[in-house]
């Protein structure tokens, strides 16, 4: 046997799984598992599922160097640093989107700098989430300089880039979320810098059309 789906079973305790040591995919997504210490045997495992479970440890993946898809979805996780032993695999679903192989580190090392490099606007929504802002201000030593609603203006004066980094954070009133992206320089105030983001509209002005 070289695959074995064993979603939505309640399980526990998946102890016996220890000796299938030819799998090579596995699926045991939707159950209650919180040892995953059996499947460090499993090194044939190219493609392993995990999602919503109660995992907050997986030391015992670090063994599966095999493995080229991997999901680890609604979990208990803060350090996925475990995963940077397994060579073939790139991303990893976790955190609610695929993550790229420099983030398996544990989350109090992510770096503040990321959120600036990072394309990816769900990856930086998580980094800003994680990492915290009071926290990524403070270590890109960014300035305020201007407020409007929900919305604020900061210039960060470290050397990264070719040119200065002007950063709008926009609240979302319902959520609560913070959003950053960066804007252009030369905008001097954050009303300015939402009518960028919104391709000319003046905020007040797409208020009154949604």
């Amino acid at each position: 046997m070289t695959e074995l789906y064993l979603d939505d079973n309640l399980l526990t305790d998946i102890s016996p799984l220890s000796t299938l040591t030819k799998l090579t995919w596995l699926s045991l997504d939707n159950n209650f598992l919180t040892d995953i210490s059996p499947l460090s045997t499993l090194t044939n495992l190219t493609e392993l599922s995990l999602d919503n479970n109660k995992i907050t440890d997986i030391s015992p993946l670090s063994t599966l160097t095999n493995l080229n898809w991997l999901s680890l979805d609604n979990n208990l996780l803060t350090d996925i640093s475990p995963l940077q032993s397994l060579g073939n695999l790139n991303y990893a679903f976790i955190y609610g989107l695929s993550l790229p192989k420099k983030y398996f580190l544990p989350q109090h090392q992510w770096l503040s700098q990321w959120v600036l490099e990072e394309e990816n606007a769900e990856v930086r929504r998580l980094l800003i989430q994680t990492i915290g802002y009071d926290r990524i201000c403070q270590e890109l030593q960014a300035i305020e300089l201007d407020a409007w609603r929900e919305y604020t203006l900061f210039k960060i004066d470290i050397n990264v880039d070719e040119e200065p980094i002007y950063l709008l954070k926009m609240t979302c009133p319902s959520t609560g979320h913070i959003h950053v992206l960066r804007v252009p320089p030369e905008i001097n105030s954050a009303r300015e810098a939402i009518r960028w983001v919104n391709w000319g509209i003046d905020p007040e002005e797409f208020a009154v059309e949604t």
